[in-house]
This record gives structure tokens, C-alpha cells and sequence, in this order.
């Protein structure tokens, strides 16, 4: 889902929340049970700010969060997310070719009530035959909008 904000979302939240067993089993896909009788702000999308905000926010978490971060860094000395991004955001400073962020979120799971946000940001670059997405996925606790900081991964194609 990208950030178009449906006037029927938090609606269709809250009534679908009220309908939920506090007794349902926890989601497979999750690693915990959902929130029965979440609030109606859980299902409110995050803005894009919001989501650079939380991504800035944790910028101290480690490379070694995940094995998909290792290496990432554009210096040998790069040790945290913040490292790598502004590695990323030094890259998308050059004035040849184009340079665009993308960030998403999508619900987790997909019906309500949602639990988590998946966030998803990448630094995208175009020059020439020069062609990459870089960026990282974390997952934010829908009702508290935290950050997960064991969630991040690293992604990156080029």
C-alpha cells in the first residue's frame, strides 16, 4: 500500500477489531498473537514522513541485526543503519542520472486488525547502464508506531 489514505480504512478497522475472538490463535506469519480490540489508529497508514522518521530514528541499530546487512556499508567501518544510509544518501548526491526514495508500507497481516507495518525504503539510482535499488524493510508495532529494531533487514539489487 502506498500512502493513499482511505476515508473507510479506520472504519473498516474498528468494526472488523470488534468483531475479532480475543481467544484467536496467533498469526503463523508474525512469530505472535494479534491485538484483539485494537485501536483504531493501528489501521491509519503511516505517512512517509512518519516512516523516514522512525527509519532516522533507529538509525544506531547494527549491521549485525540481520545477515542480509552484512557488508552493506559503503566504508569497511560502517557498523549501524545510520552508517549505511548515509552512505546511500551520499550515492544519491550525485547530480548525473536520476535519483528517487521509495517508502511503503504494507499491513501485517493484510486483514484486520493489523498488527504491524512492513516499511520499505530504497534509495533508487539510474545512470546510464548503472541501475540499483538499495534500501531496508523494518517492521512498526501498528498501535504504539515503534520500531521493531530486530526487524531490519538490508535489501538491495544493482
Amino acid at each position: 500500500m502506498t500512502h493513499r489514505i482511505s476515508i473507510l480504512a479506520p472504519f473498516l478497522a474498528i468494526c472488523l477489531t470488534a468483531c475479532h475472538h480475543p481467544g484467536a490463535p496467533a498469526h503463523p506469519d508474525l512469530g505472535g498473537p494479534t491485538t484483539a480490540g485494537a485501536s483504531p489508529q493501528a489501521a491509519v497508514p503511516l505517512s512517509t514522513k512518519e516512516i523516514l522518521k522512525l527509519l532516522l530514528a533507529n538509525g544506531g541499530v547494527s549491521l549485525k541485526v540481520d545477515a542480509s546487512c552484512a557488508g552493506v556499508g559503503s566504508d569497511v567501518s560502517d557498523a549501524t543503519i545510520g552508517d549505511y544510509l548515509s552512505g546511500l544518501l551520499a550515492y544519491q548526491s550525485q547530480r548525473s542520472g536520476q535519483n528517487w526514495i521509495e517508502v511503503t508500507c504494507e499491513p501485517q497481516p493484510a486483514s484486520a486488525p493489523i498488527r504491524f507495518w512492513k516499511c520499505s525504503v530504497v534509495f533508487h539510482r539510474i545512470n546510464g547502464e548503472e541501475r540499483g535499488g538499495w534500501g531496508v524493510t523494518f517492521l512498526v508495532d501498528a498501535p504504539t508506531r515503534t520500531v521493531l529494531r530486530d526487524s531490519f533487514r538490508c535489501t538491495g539489487a544493482g
